[in-house]
């Protein structure tokens, strides 16, 4: 089974996906091909934290940004907990925030997501005319 990073945040807690994602940035070269670009993905050791287990050989592609595994590799990682309900007197605050700075929020918010798609694609295409 293999999924994005995006997609990560989803299914794995944070903590676990930033230590995957720092690791892949300096592991060694793997034997699989991403199943996206085919670019050789790294393979990165990665203990479940929490897991008396062994270590897992994680495929990463660190072009795609993409996450392979194994069958049961999925299950040995902690599952994301979905973020805490706000209290009344928090949830009534982030409705007062939500009304002060809002939209200049959410247009930075959107200037943020834009620049990132913009480097990842850059990112991308630079590697694929290197590969060819």
């Amino acid at each position: 089974m293999g999924f994005t990073l995006s997609e990560a945040y989803v299914r794995i807690e944070e903590d676990e996906i930033r230590t995957i994602w720092q690791q892949a940035r300096v592991a060694a070269v793997g034997s699989r091909p991403c199943p996206i670009c085919s670019t050789t993905m790294v393979k990165v050791a990665v203990a479940p934290r929490g897991s008396n287990d062994a270590a897992l050989d994680l495929d990463v592609c660190v072009v795609d940004e993409f996450f392979w595994f194994e069958a049961g590799e999925l299950d040995a990682i902690p599952v994301a907990t979905p973020d805490p309900v706000p209290s009344p007197e928090e949830a009534a605050r982030i409705v007062e925030i939500t009304k002060e700075f809002g939209n200049e929020l959410s247009e930075g918010w959107g200037a943020r997501d834009n620049t990132r798609l913009r480097d990842h694609l850059i990112n991308r295409y630079g590697n694929r005319a290197a590969n060819t």
